[in-house]
């Protein structure tokens, strides 16, 4: 690592970065597969700032969560949300975690 990279990464109060995939189990729409990043800020006093994105799987996964979310494909289509379902984590491929 280079001095100029190890001084401008230093200034940055991000201190953890978690990624990988997540898949929800739907009891009707079966496995919505979401990719997932958490950002942690921490101030010098102690709080902290969470920030975790989660976009779908491109693929059956989108078609699924649009349709969980009430979000038509199309602006012809409206689509009626479902019930809930359950989270589990499984890894991310190395691709994504490179």
């Amino acid at each position: 690592m280079s001095p100029e990279f190890a001084r401008l990464w230093s200034a940055y109060d991000v201190t953890e970065v978690i990624e990988g995939l997540k898949d929800f189990v739907h009891p009707e729409l079966g496995v919505i597969g979401f990719e997932h990043v958490a950002l942690l800020h921490v101030e010098p006093d102690g709080r902290e700032l969470r920030v975790s994105l989660y976009a779908p799987q491109p693929g059956p996964s989108t078609d699924r969560a649009r349709q969980l979310f009430g979000i038509a494909p199309s602006a012809a289509r409206p689509v009626t949300p479902v019930g809930r379902g359950t989270a589990r984590t499984r890894s991310a491929p190395a691709s994504i975690k490179e």
